[in-house]
Parts: C-alpha cells; sequence; structure tokens
C-alpha cells in the first residue's frame, strides 16, 4: 500500500504482557475469588451504560462465572468484575479477560 509524503514504512512489533494472573492480587475477578474493597481505586470496566436498568439487563444476560458490580458515578453506570490498587495489577487481568471481553477497561475512581 502507498502513503502519499511516506518515504518509508517499518514494521512494529510491540510484545504484550504475560497472561498469566497467578501473582495478581486482584478482588472480585471470579465468583468466589474475593470481594471487592471498598477503597480500592482502580476497576477493571466491561459495560459503561447510561442506567442502573441497563447495568442489571447487561448483567443478567452474562454468562460465566464473573462476579459482577456497578459503579455509579456522575451519571454513568459502569459495570466491573475486579477491583485492584494499581493499574498494572488489573492490565494483567484485563489480558486474562480478553477472550470474554475485549473492550474491557481499567477506571481510576477518586
Amino acid at each position: 500500500m502507498a502513503f502519499p509524503y511516506v518515504s518509508e514504512v517499518k514494521e512494529l512489533a510491540i510484545s504484550l504482557p504475560p497472561r498469566d494472573t497467578d501473582s495478581v492480587v486482584v478482588r472480585g475477578y471470579k465468583s468466589g475469588g474475593g470481594s471487592v474493597v471498598d477503597n480500592d481505586k482502580y476497576f477493571l470496566i466491561v459495560c459503561s451504560v447510561l442506567s442502573q436498568a441497563e447495568a442489571d439487563k447487561f448483567i443478567a444476560g452474562q454468562s460465566g462465572n464473573y462476579t459482577y458490580k456497578v459503579l455509579a458515578k456522575n451519571g454513568k453506570y459502569r459495570v466491573y468484575v475486579a477491583t485492584g490498587n494499581s493499574v498494572n495489577e488489573l492490565m494483567k487481568l484485563k489480558y486474562a479477560i480478553a477472550d470474554d471481553y475485549p473492550d474491557a477497561w481499567v477506571h481510576y475512581s477518586r
């Protein structure tokens, strides 16, 4: 493919962290895998909607053994499956659940 004004195109290789979550301490990942801690600052979000009813509908339609909770803040309702104290904790987990939730993202809550 030719790009105007580009004299050279290079391929970029990016390595992703391993999908191993054994060393990650995260609360709430799987049912029975722990509880969500109120003072955790990071949330692994799998869905963001505009009402509690939509969040409840999303949760009801899910299969699998994740623990789903809702973070309601600033008029947004975010469904999350885990909390943690660092973004790195949850980024590892994000890659581990990518097959189920490829658009999951980490949210920082003040």
